[in-house]
């Protein structure tokens, strides 16, 4: 792996990514959550694609029969008030190989966690997110290309405190294994 990699900060309207060259990945996605955002539409007609800000940004090839979705480190479902907003979730430096079950389990749960914070505390929620690599216990890269993150990271603070979420994303024994552990911190304690 290359030490000196190449990172990329790709501002966009809604959330920042840093895209990393070497893991072919984003090296991790910041944005503020507000509440008042948070609504639901129709997400239908939007579709993965490459990020022309990139000099050879990931595409649909380097997922295909991989059997891991494009797990979004900036969640979709944050950015419903805006379709250009929206659109640039869909954008391949947002994205990294997860498990399905990582996916669509656990990590939308935490992600949902997070839009709850956002309403329940009526303010605005930093979020930080970043994927983590064991290369000596788990160095799969699809199509030679993109290296498949061991685990997932998301940290969010905010009136309520800080909260931070990780959750591993490989196969053991042929089994996906989804664990996750949540940290709370609440402001005065140790």
């Amino acid at each position: 792996m290359n030490i000196l990699a190449l990172i990329t900060v790709c501002t966009n309207l809604a959330y920042i990514s840093a895209f990393d060259d070497a893991t072919r990945n984003p090296a991790w996605v910041a944005y503020d959550l507000e509440p008042c955002e948070i609504v639901i539409t129709n997400r239908d007609s939007f579709s993965f694609r490459a990020d022309p800000r990139l000099h050879d940004s990931n595409n649909a090839d380097d997922y295909a029969k991989s059997g891991y979705d494009r797990g979004h480190l900036a969640p979709a479902a944050d950015f419903n008030f805006d379709r250009n907003a929206l659109a640039e979730t869909y954008l391949y430096s947002n994205v990294c190989p997860m498990l399905p079950s990582v996916n669509r389990g656990e990590w939308a749960e935490i992600e949902a966690e997070v839009r709850r914070l956002a309403k329940s505390s009526n303010d605005t929620v930093h979020v930080l997110t970043w994927p983590e690599y064991h290369y000596a216990v788990f160095g799969t890269n699809l199509m030679g290309r993109v290296h498949v993150p061991f685990s997932f990271h998301k940290v969010a603070w905010g009136k309520f405190g800080a909260r931070h979420w990780v959750v591993f994303n490989f196969k053991l024994g042929g089994e996906c294994r989804s664990v996750g552990k949540t940290h709370n911190k609440k402001e005065g304690t140790k």
